[in-house]
């Protein structure tokens, strides 16, 4: 079984690539957090995600093979539609929102973390949408 982590970029905000990459490690950050068990908002994280991580780590032979994809997404609204859908498959997912301090306005929507899960899941979900 192979294991994706999946980032989906707000495309309708036309951010650089760098703007793009601390969205993305914005993502990646809540995502840890959360494995981590860091308490977000007095929530803890439940044992499947931290399952998850510990075997999309075995499986890959550590950080440098974890496989991710990031793709980018029509709009705001589409992303959203996602993150509606997402619960049922029992998966977790980080929402970026963006503090408006240089390219997007304060609480734009700029990226959405999808915690690892099997590659044939992603693809089932999010397959339709393009590489960045």
């Amino acid at each position: 079984m192979t294991l994706q982590q999946t980032f989906i970029i707000n495309s309708d905000l036309k951010m650089s690539k760098g703007k793009i990459a601390v969205q993305i490690a914005h993502g990646e950050v809540l995502y840890m957090e959360d494995v981590l068990n860091i308490p977000q908002c007095g929530k803890h994280a439940d044992s499947k995600i931290v399952e998850r991580y510990f075997l999309w780590r075995e499986k890959t032979n550590g950080p440098i093979g974890m496989m991710k994809k990031i793709v980018k997404k029509a709009s705001e609204q589409e992303i959203l539609s996602i993150v509606e859908n997402i619960p049922k498959h029992e998966i977790k997912c980080y929402i970026v929102f963006d503090k408006g301090m240089t390219q997007v306005p304060e609480d734009s929507l700029t990226c959405l973390c999808i915690e690892p899960i099997e590659e044939e899941k992603a693809k089932e979900l999010f397959g339709s949408l393009k590489l960045l």
